[in-house]
């Protein structure tokens, strides 16, 4: 007998457009947030920031999925840029024209003619005199020269300017999605930002930006400038552990089975939803390395046996960020086999409170170290052996 699935649906990357309606997992809230801004502000800066892997770039593709039908949406990576100031905007005002490209080729046809001259470096021809005494009598032999005159920021800075007004007299309001701002340098990202800012006093431009952490602590240190930055700030946190089964629900169904616990054994799906502690790219990547080796194998089900190996290439790592009491309630369990939240011997033996040994457990569940186990009224912890044999090298250093 063989799984129920036609391929493996765990694929890492952003959600396609035509994936959005099916695979995109809840962030309702925050969607929410942004189109009410847009709808009912003037202008803006929408900063949204949040770890690796949390869904910034799909959370930008939904968000101008749903955008409102009359706002034009123009979607843009600064990965294509050049990363430096003029880069930036040379990229945005060249983004912009291939958007309108499809439906205002007129338009388009006069704003590229205006503003070609001051994208790139040009030929300039000039007249130059040569000879004795040319600099004092004004004569000598007359020399024509080819000068090439550098892009002018300022220059290139009036036009987007312009081009975005021209737009918004047509539009009403043009929504600007900047993504993987979070992969360049944090000095540079912030520098960008700053210039963005001026570009505000355009009424019925809205920019939506993904910043990443270290941009924003960096922007932190300038408290007052990080304030006049943005004016929404969405922050895409881990998912919580309904959504993140939803996920593989949704991803499961597009592959043929809409049932988890068939695929799925039960302790295997909590060491992954564990090991990926809400992070949408983690779990997607768990899960699609793990089911490789069980769809080639052709295994009936997914067990935790099979999550070992991802465990081990993972757990390693995590273990080595734990506390030493947090360790102490891994050996304490290892040592017992399963322990509730209310032991006295745990809390005792690592002088613990009840309430501070609850949050250690919720923890190393998270991490996919433990287990809960309910039985009846009560809910137990215990390891596995691959756990345990992490604990044991852990002793030996």
């Amino acid at each position: 007998m063989t799984m129920p699935l036609r391929f493996n649906p765990f694929s890492v990357g952003p959600i396609s457009n035509d994936d959005l309606k099916t695979l995109f997992v809840n962030r309702h809230n925050e969607l929410m947030a942004v189109r009410r801004f847009v709808r009912f502000r003037e202008t803006g800066i929408v900063l949204v920031t949040g770890d690796r892997g949390t869904g910034k770039s799909s959370f930008l593709s939904k968000l101008a999925h749903d955008m409102d039908k009359d706002v034009l949406v123009v979607e843009m990576s600064v990965s294509h840029f050049d990363a430096d100031k003029i880069g930036f905007l040379r990229g945005v005002l060249l983004t912009l024209l291939n958007r309108l490209e499809s439906t205002e080729p007129a338009m388009v046809r006069q704003m590229r003619r205006r503003v070609e001259k001051v994208l790139y470096k040009r030929e300039e021809k000039s007249r130059e005199y040569r000879g004795a005494g040319a600099d004092v009598l004004g004569v000598g032999r007359e020399k024509e020269v080819t000068l090439m005159i550098d892009p002018d920021i300022y220059h290139i800075e009036e036009a987007l300017q312009t081009t975005l007004r021209e737009c918004t007299k047509r539009f009403g309001k043009i929504v600007m999605l900047v993504d993987d701002l979070d992969k360049i340098s944090p000095d540079v990202a912030s520098s960008l930002l700053l210039m963005v800012r001026p570009l505000l006093s355009i009424r019925g431009v809205f920019w939506v930006i993904v910043v990443g952490r270290l941009t924003m602590q960096h922007l932190a240190h300038e408290i007052e400038i990080a304030r006049s930055i943005s004016d929404l700030e969405i922050l895409l946190g881990p998912l919580v552990r309904s959504d993140s089964i939803g996920l593989v629900q949704k991803r499961l169904a597009r592959a043929g089975s809409s049932e988890i616990n068939k695929i799925f054994h039960e302790d295997a799906l909590e060491a992954i939803l564990g090991l990926s502690n809400g992070n949408p790219r983690e779990l997607i990547k768990i899960c699609g390395d793990v089911l490789d080796d069980v769809l080639q194998k052709s295994r009936p089900k997914l067990e935790y046996s099979d999550v070992a190996r991802v465990l081990e290439e993972q757990g390693a790592t995590l273990f080595s960020h734990l506390q030493e009491r947090e360790v102490g309630v891994l050996r304490f369990i290892g040592e017992r086999g399963t322990v509730n939240a209310g032991d006295a011997r745990l809390s005792d033996n690592l002088h613990l409170s009840r309430p501070r040994v609850s949050q250690i457990l919720n923890k190393l569940c998270r991490m996919g170290f433990l287990v809960r186990v309910s039985t009846g009224k009560h809910v137990l912890y215990s390891i596995s052996e691959h756990t345990r044999q992490l604990i044991a090298k852990k002793t030996e250093i």
